[in-house]
């Protein structure tokens, strides 16, 4: 790979992040997110969780709201890992 491709790469990559990344929750649920693809965990399951940590970190959810997100997100995450999904009930 040439030098000047990964030059190009990184360049954008360090141009979306830093719009992407407008404030600090949005920064540490990219990093998390991050952490979470390079430890193995499913993509899919990585976007879900991103994306209802950072509905709920904009909207100002309460406590409430945080725990209602955080039941189909952990079973999304649950099932992720373990490769079984969650059983309907």
């Amino acid at each position: 790979m040439k030098p000047v491709i990964i030059a190009v790469v990184l360049q954008a990559l360090w141009s979306l992040g830093r719009t992407a990344a407008r404030t600090r929750g949005l920064a540490a649920t990219g990093l998390l997110s991050l952490a979470a693809a390079a430890a193995g965990v499913d993509e899919l399951a990585v976007v879900f969780g991103a994306v209802l940590a950072a509905l709920t970190r904009l909207r100002g959810g309460g406590p409430g709201a945080k725990g209602i997100l955080a039941m189909p997100a952990g079973a999304a995450l649950g099932s992720a890992a373990t490769g079984v999904a969650p059983s309907a009930r």
